[in-house]
């Protein structure tokens, strides 16, 4: 696909520039960089055609702003509407989640991905599933499913245990600690100094993208396969998060959450 074709992805909270085989996406919906289902929808399309074209030989992941994301935007009303109407439009929105972080993992070509201050949610889950992640040690990850009484999905946890082993998986999916980079395996991230994130994870871009195509698109397919088992089976994983966003306890978690209250649960 040529660069000016690579335009028509632009909007609902994307820029997506083609330049010296690198596709360049920016996350750009503020406040917050928040997701909501057209811009998830949209990187479902792009990721699609990402699939398809053999002239793209990298992908850089960036973000306006202070924040990488702050996760699914929960003021979406499209969101809300899907989200009231029963169990099978719930399934629906985490497996399109699940699309969204298995398709971009599953990419023949190298993923980039610049993170500085918070990537939350549904942002940490594209943190974690790219390639090659660019940040300084202060960063934060965090994904606060568990306080709001939701599954976390997108089949992002098996990725988690991968990419920062067991012990960091549990503490955060099941504790929901902010955790700051620098504490996380030094494998997983490339540490930079303050304000060079971007300017890292672009070299680092253009540096993949120039090496031998086949014999890149060859490594990722190996490891697509070894790491195939471990991956939630998508009806499983969206069925934990229907349950648990159609509970009891996820309307006292929100309630909790809002008026800045310890929350009262009963499991159910």
């Amino acid at each position: 696909m040529k660069p000016e074709q690579w335009k028509q992805y632009n909007g609902v909270g994307w820029e997506v520039t083609l330049e010296d085989d690198v596709l360049k996406l920016w996350l750009d919906r503020p406040p917050g960089n928040r997701l909501h289902i057209a811009s998830l929808e949209r990187l479902n399309d792009i990721i699609h055609a990402l699939a398809q074209d053999d002239d793209v030989r990298a992908v850089l992941l960036r973000a306006r702003g202070e924040n990488f994301s702050q996760g699914v935007d929960l003021a979406d009303e499209e969101l809300a509407a899907k989200m009231a109407e029963g169990r099978s439009q719930r399934m629906r929105f985490a497996k399109l989640g699940q699309q969204v972080i298995e398709g971009w993992s599953s990419l023949p070509i190298p993923t980039v991905v610049s993170l500085r201050g918070h990537a939350i949610g549904g942002g940490a889950c594209l943190v974690t599933a790219s390639d090659f992640r660019v940040a300084h040690p202060t960063a934060v990850l965090s994904f606060p499913e568990i306080d709001r009484g939701l599954h976390l999905s997108w089949g992002i946890l098996p990725r988690m245990v991968r990419e920062y082993g067991l012990p960091w998986a549990r503490r955060l999916s099941m504790v929901g600690e902010k955790v700051r980079i620098g504490s996380l395996p030094d494998r997983a991230f490339y540490h930079v100094e303050s304000g060079q994130e971007d300017e890292q994870a672009e070299r680092l871009a253009t540096s993949l993208a120039a090496k031998p195509p086949l014999a890149m698109r060859s490594i990722k397919s190996v490891f697509r396969e070894i790491t195939k088992e471990d991956n939630l089976a998508t009806e499983d994983d969206a069925l934990c998060f229907a349950q648990t966003i159609a509970s009891e306890d996820f309307v006292e978690a929100l309630a909790a959450f809002f008026e800045k209250r310890k929350g009262q649960y009963k499991n159910k």
